[in-house]
C-alpha cells in the first residue's frame, strides 16, 4: 500500500511540474486569432497562432482573387506554417500554401507587434486585430 501511495505522490508532483512548465511558458503576445480585411478585394482573413517561441501558424484569406484568377475551384486561399518570435515580430517560414489545385509554394512572413495597440501588422503594411 506505502509503495502505491508514493507511486500515487510521485505521479502528482509530475502532473504538477508539467502543468508548471507549461504554465511557465506563458503565451506570447502573438498567440491567437486575428482578423484583417485585405486591401485589394476586400475579404476577410484570418490568422491562427498558437503558444509557444516557436508557434504554429495558420493564414486564411475567405476569398482570395489570385485563386479566381487562375481558375481555381477553391477561393480560400489556406497558408500554414511554423513561426520564430524575436521580441516585437514574428517571423514565418509558411511552408504550405495554396487554394484547391493553385499553390505557390514556401515563402516567408512577418508580423509585428504594437503592444500600445494590440494589433500585428504584416509586411504588407495590413493592420490586424485580435479576435477572441
Amino acid at each position: 500500500m506505502r509503495h502505491k501511495a508514493t507511486i500515487a505522490i510521485a505521479g502528482a508532483m509530475l502532473l504538477a511540474a508539467t502543468i508548471s512548465s507549461v504554465a511557465s511558458a506563458a503565451s506570447s503576445p502573438f498567440s491567437g486569432r486575428w482578423t484583417s480585411t485585405d486591401p485589394g478585394d476586400g475579404s476577410s482573413q484570418a490568422l491562427l497562432v498558437s503558444d509557444g517561441s516557436a508557434p504554429a501558424v495558420t493564414f486564411q484569406d475567405y476569398y482570395a482573387s489570385s485563386c479566381a484568377n487562375h481558375g481555381s475551384p477553391s477561393t480560400q486561399w489556406t497558408s500554414a506554417g511554423r513561426g520564430e518570435i524575436d521580441g516585437d515580430t514574428l517571423y514565418v517560414h509558411f511552408h504550405k500554401s495554396g487554394c484547391g489545385s493553385f499553390t505557390i509554394g514556401q515563402y516567408d512572413d512577418f508580423y509585428w507587434y504594437d503592444a500600445g495597440s494590440d494589433t500585428l501588422t504584416d509586411s504588407f503594411g495590413i493592420v490586424w486585430e485580435r479576435n477572441p
